[in-house]
């Protein structure tokens, strides 16, 4: 990393933008020889826009619309991340005297914007293609920032302007403004644009600028965090309260494919851009594309039952002991802790130790082994959403220095005989090639090492009905006998196993599981929302089904390479 780096990084004073002023108020990045310069930009995505081609800004905060337009029409910066993945909502506002009652009223009338390219002229179009109006109809006036806009609004009462709705509040509820709909984006609002000569030069300060804003998120519970947001940006703590349930930071070097495409379609749709373009001409190399959600019925519902349990409890933010964190996973993922020691006597680890947790998903078990062993771990998961999480939730239990978290694919791992151990619970199922990654765990792994794996197996040929819901509801896709299972591991490299027979126990669980949900479904509808307990019930329900049936069953191995 080069040393004595400082980066000019802009972005709207809105509340958004909260976590940045913590970086720099708590001097996060003092001890790394990087800081960057803060540039409120009341001129919004536009003005950033301009401001990084005059090279004035480094980095910026930008609409996700906004920047896609501006690369599209020739800025040389690329997208480095995503900065808050939720949606925004936009206020359609008219002067609070303005006859105008409904947004229908706006169709072929004028709107007020920022600038050419800013998010207000941009949302406007789109405002027009959701209610199918004439786009060529529209008139714009451009009025330079929020300040201007009052302005204007108060000179033409038959004038509309498109703006962030908590950032508006305060000039709805004294009576200036007249807020007559929303319009909320369909994609993650806000992400991060830097010059290509900033990313091709600093691409890790960048990273880790990312990963110290994710730090600040947390530095607070959630009502100190709120009085800070309130109290700096004079907001009225309840509304700050209400956008704050509203709004999802992400601040990660990776993209939502499906998002930018969808942007895209839009933008070509309105003529705003002639063409659409490579998604390596938008996002920098170092960058993670996303182009798949999470299993709905097998990991979706984990990440927002356990954020939702965090909710409820106080803790979605700010640090938390290990212990409380463990009270709450265990009401998600079930994971008992004389297991993860039983993991840790079995593996004799300590902390001379480097273990793999292939498929770490949430990361619990990563966390638990990396306290009671002192080893250090590389948690690896490749969905994007689960290894995010499984991040933050072990930054805000202070394990950063003992666990890496990678997103990817194990099977790319390149490094040979790196690993003292290595787990893979419930992994094997769901590759398509168990040969190649056995051979490839036995790669990763330093001669005389030990591997436990936990997995699902065929006790006896599954029928058609299983074979579908194993594949279709559960995503596994390589089942065999455990006979078939010890043979590929010895092939593989694999020796000295000790064999567990866990289909009684799995199947003794995922009743218990399955009866508890359906004895008090009221009060964890009340809790998850009807959707998200209807996917546990799904899982549970169908796991507890399967291994019921007597052809499928679990297995624990203990072996060495």
């Amino acid at each position: 990393m080069n040393t004595s780096v400082t980066l000019n990084i802009g972005g709207v004073p809105e509340h958004f933008n909260y976590p940045w002023h913590l970086v720099l108020q708590h001097k996060l990045l003092a001890e790394h020889d990087l800081s960057f310069s803060w540039h409120d930009q009341p001129g919004g995505t536009g003005a950033m826009l301009k401001n990084l081609e005059e090279k004035k800004l480094d980095v910026a905060i930008v609409l996700t619309e906004g920047g896609i337009n501006g690369i599209a029409k020739g800025l040389d910066a690329k997208i480095i991340g995503t900065y808050v993945s939720s949606s925004l909502n936009w206020g359609v506002h008219v002067n609070s005297e303005s006859p105008f009652e409904q947004i229908e009223d706006l169709e072929n009338g004028t709107f007020a914007i920022s600038r050419l390219r800013s998010g207000s002229h941009l949302m406007s179009f789109v405002l027009a293609q959701q209610n199918n109006w004439d786009i060529s109809k529209i008139n714009f006036e451009i009025i330079g920032n929020l300040e201007g806009a009052r302005k204007a609004l108060a000179e033409n009462k038959e004038i509309g302007f498109l703006w962030e709705k908590y950032t508006t509040m305060p000039y709805c509820d004294n009576g200036e403004f007249k807020r007559i709909g929303e319009c909320p984006t369909p994609w993650p609002c806000f992400i991060m644009l830097a010059r290509n000569e900033i990313i091709a030069e600093y691409a890790n300060e960048l990273k880790l600028v990312m990963k110290t804003v994710r730090q600040a998120l947390h530095l607070y519970d959630e009502e100190n965090t709120l009085g800070f947001i309130s109290e700096f940006y004079k907001l009225d703590k309840e509304k700050v309260r209400e956008w704050y349930s509203q709004t999802q930071w992400w601040c990660r070097p990776s993209v939502d494919l499906n998002a930018i495409e969808l942007a895209q379609d839009t933008l070509l749709s309105l003529e705003r851009i002639d063409e659409k373009l490579p998604i390596n001409e938008y996002v920098a190399d170092f960058c993670t594309l996303t182009e798949q959600p999470l299993s709905e019925v097998m990991y979706d519902w984990r990440v927002k039952s356990l954020q939702k349990a965090l909710k409820s409890g106080g803790k979605s933010v700010g640090n938390i002991a290990l212990t409380e964190l463990q009270e709450f996973e265990n009401l998600i993922q079930h994971q008992r802790e004389k297991d993860i020691t039983d993991f840790a006597q079995r593996l004799q680890l300590n902390e001379t130790h480097h273990v793999a947790d292939i498929g770490s998903g949430t990361g619990n078990i990563s966390r638990l082994l990396a306290h009671l062993c002192n080893c250090r771990i590389t948690a690896v998961e490749l969905q994007t959403q689960l290894n995010s999480f499984a991040e933050e939730l072990t930054l805000r239990t202070g394990l950063q220095d003992k666990i890496d978290h990678v997103n990817a694919d194990f099977l790319s791992l390149e490094k040979d005989n790196q690993f003292d151990a290595m787990l893979c619970l419930m992994l094997f199922m769901h590759v398509h090639d168990r040969k190649a990654a056995l051979t490839k765990c036995a790669n990763l792994l330093k001669q005389g090492s030990t591997m436990i794996i936990e997995d699902i197996v065929a006790l006896k040929q599954p029928n058609s009905e299983e074979e579908n819901v194993l594949k279709n509801i559960l995503g596994i896709n390589s089942i065999t006998s455990k006979e078939q299972y010890l043979s590929d591991l010895e092939e593989a490299g694999f020796k000295e196993f000790q064999l567990v027979d866990l289909s009684g126990d799995w199947q003794e669980q995922s009743e218990i599981q399955y009866e508890q949900l359906k004895t008090t479904q009221t009060q964890y509808r009340n809790y998850l929302q009807q959707r998200l307990f209807d996917k546990r019930l799904l899982f549970f329900g169908t796991v507890h089904r399967i291994l019921s049936n007597g052809n499928i069953g679990g297995i624990g191995i203990v072996c060495k390479k």
